[in-house]
């Protein structure tokens, strides 16, 4: 609960992935906590290539058998996968491997959160699937020494 109210007091209306409270804070992803919302609860994952406990990878898309395909989240009304958190090139491949063949999940109802590594193409293809990115600015920045390039993907907008 002292999260949410430190969310509250921040302006939000709304968040995903936490747990929550009647009536204090919108949980988008919880169906007892929408609030009067009529919409489905959001899907949210936090590890979409099933890589939870699995050896990093720094090419290929060959990850843990419960890795999310494309018709898994095709119907989604919105869908928040955690994807690329991180500055290296194994947060880098995770870009590469959600944005093509059978884990293709990056659509016009994804919002990623992290997103750290993006390249100008990469930032021209959420523009053009109609993505968003979710910025996570104080933890990226806590644990990685930088965050998702936000003018980059502001100037595909």
């Amino acid at each position: 609960m002292a999260a949410e109210l430190r969310y509250v007091l921040g302006g939000a209306t709304s968040i995903a992935g936490s747990n929550g409270q009647p009536a204090l804070l919108r949980n988008i992803d919880k169906a007892n906590l929408l609030e009067g919302l009529a919409v489905a609860p959001t899907r949210l994952e936090v590890f979409p290539l099933d890589d939870g406990g699995g050896p990093l990878q720094t090419s290929g898309c060959d990850y843990g058998s419960g890795a999310l395909q494309t018709s898994d989240v095709a119907d989604e009304n919105a869908f928040i996968p955690h994807i690329a958190e991180g500055i290296d090139v194994e947060a880098r491949n995770e870009i590469l491997c959600t944005s093509q063949g059978s884990t293709n999940i990056l659509g016009a109802n994804t919002a990623v959160v992290h997103a750290m590594p993006l390249l100008a193409a990469d930032a021209r293809l959420f523009h053009d699937r109609g993505a968003a990115v979710v910025w996570s600015p104080r933890s990226n920045v806590d644990l990685y020494g930088n965050t998702a390039p936000v003018t980059l993907l502001d100037a595909e907008a």
